[in-house]
């Protein structure tokens, strides 16, 4: 308050940078005003935890330095020239976090008077670094996150990076083991992530300073869709003759695992499981035996497992019409009835009626159907 009938010019100074304020602060005449600080620690305080295990510490020092004066005293001094038995080094100390952040504020008056205000403040974990990080990727491919980290310091710091929990199976969440940030400035942390199946996973990605045991941390949740179509192959034969192809699938698992197969179009002949060896690749052969003529005809093959979800690959088909099977040749004499027949072979998995006709019926007949 200024009790003067002129305005004063105050200039706080605040002892310690873990508080702020305005640098200056006008009273008017007669009035008041108050004076706003703000309390941003750069660091942790010590929890109630902390602060009994390291009361329990103290009292076990304690208790053991006085076991040892008295063994001292009972046993009497050791002889000139000879080091005591109970002489030894003692182990450094661990850095321990304060109980509580301790500043002052000190405020100048024009009348030669001053103002002194003690400062007192604790400090708990940090919240996150920033809102829930939440991605919507596919199966089957990698997925790379950019986490900012920022240096909240005016001196470099090494972040130890910790992941919890750790996905399993085909799913992987990786990244650097450590990150070094400048002062005050900001990096980047990659996070990949790749998953085989589909599902939600989530993780909590630490980053530690091992030095002064400060962290930041950030919240993680990858929800991975139905895998795309991984590949485009093109197909294409002759009516009623077979065309193979084998197509890659990888296997990342220490274990064999068994894939079932199927597809949209019943011309692609298939097996109904393929077998895929461990930590390797495996070629599952496939066959396209077309029955009637086609242009860019579409389809899906589809193989899927519980442990590696489903990989789907798309077929572009093509087939042109067949040309004559085979020669037949006839011999008769003039008058006379030369008979064949003609075998061949039915690929449908029903059975079905077959209608039979000839070039020139005035000479070659054969059944209608």
């Amino acid at each position: 308050s200024n009790p003067t009938d002129v305005p004063w010019m105050l200039y706080p100074i605040i002892d310690n940078d873990y508080w702020v304020g305005p640098k200056v602060l006008e009273v008017p005449p007669g009035g008041e005003v108050g004076y706003e600080i703000t309390y941003r620690p750069l660091s942790m305080t010590a929890s109630e935890e902390e602060i009994a295990a390291e009361a329990e510490e103290e009292a076990e020092r304690l208790r053991k330095e006085e076991e040892e004066a008295e063994a001292g005293g009972s046993q009497g001094r050791p002889q000139s020239g000879k080091a005591s038995a109970a002489t030894h080094t003692p182990a450094p100390k661990k850095q321990r976090r304060p109980k509580e952040h301790t500043g002052s504020v000190f405020v100048p008056l024009p009348d030669g008077t001053a103002l002194m205000y003690q400062l007192d403040g604790r400090a708990g974990p940090p919240g996150a670094e920033s809102e829930a990080v939440e991605r919507t990727v596919q199966c089957k491919a990698t997925h790379t996150e950019g986490l900012a980290v920022k240096n909240w310091l005016n001196k470099p710091q090494r972040f130890t990076v910790r992941m919890e929990p750790m996905p399993e199976g085909t799913t992987t969440l990786k990244g650097a083991s450590y990150i070094d940030v400048p002062a005050n400035a900001e990096r980047t942390y990659m996070l990949k992530f790749h998953t085989y199946v589909e599902g939600s996973t989530s993780a909590k990605v630490t980053l530690t300073n091992e030095a002064t045991a400060e962290y930041a941390f950030y919240d993680v949740t990858f929800t991975a869709q139905e895998s795309p179509v991984l590949s485009t192959f093109q197909v294409s034969t002759v009516v009623r003759q077979g065309k193979e192809i084998e197509i890659a699938l990888a296997n990342p698992l220490r274990t064999p695992v068994v894939m079932k197969a199927e597809c949209d179009n019943p011309d692609v002949v298939l097996e109904d499981e393929y077998e895929l060896r461990a930590l390797g690749e495996t070629q599952c052969p496939l066959v396209y035996r077309p029955l009637l003529p086609c242009k860019g005809v579409p389809c899906q093959v589809k193989f899927s497992s519980g442990e590696l979800g489903d990989f789907i690959y798309q077929l572009n088909l093509d087939s042109i019409p067949a040309g004559a099977d085979r020669a037949m040749v006839f011999k008769a004499p003039l008058g006379g009835v030369a008979k064949q027949t003609f075998r061949f072979r039915h690929f449908l998995a029903s059975g079905c009626t077959y209608t039979c006709t000839t070039a020139h019926p005035e000479i070659f007949t054969c059944e209608e159907t």
